[in-house]
């Protein structure tokens, strides 16, 4: 039996049908639009929202009371991959990352829910093996404000 072969079109720019689900777009810009070879495999963080519980014991009572709670800082985990063909392209790539992850604030939006942002302060703190031109690591975004918020427009207006 003889197969067909076709070879896949490489994608220069992806659109964001042909990006991963969780694509970071930061400060309306996705990373694989900017950086050859870059790909985002996950993000970790954004389901779930801890909170810190503030509470006392009474006596010889059992359990605690609440006294109240508040919601920390959340961090945002993105895993990546990152190819190459050579030691030039590779060091040239993730210099480009550095750079571009090197700002104080920004906003972050996600393929998947494109309605809703992250403002948080990028923190680049992956380490990938030596030696290597293809690597996958990871980099945090630190969000000092812990929700999400929406990127429609709300217009309020006041009444007597």
């Amino acid at each position: 039996m003889i197969y067909a072969y076709e070879d896949t079109p490489a994608v220069v720019n992806p659109t964001p049908a042909t990006l991963p689900a969780e694509a970071v777009s930061l400060n309306g810009t996705f990373l694989e639009n900017i950086i050859q070879g870059y790909r985002t495999l996950y993000v970790k963080g954004r389901e779930s929202l801890g909170t810190d519980l503030n509470t006392y014991s009474v006596g010889v009572a059992d359990g605690e009371k609440v006294k109240g709670s508040r919601y920390p800082a959340r961090v945002l985990t993105v895993g990546f991959q990152l190819l190459a063909d050579n030691d030039e392209d590779f060091r040239f790539r993730f210099n480009q990352l550095n750079n571009i992850l090197s700002i104080e604030e920004a906003d972050f939006v996600f393929n998947d829910e494109v309605d809703k942002f992250f403002t948080g302060y990028p923190v680049m703190d992956a380490s990938v093996e030596a030696g290597r031109n293809n690597v996958t690591g990871e980099w945090k975004i630190y969000c000092a404000y812990p929700f999400k918020r929406s990127t429609q427009t709300v217009t309020l207006s006041s009444t007597d």
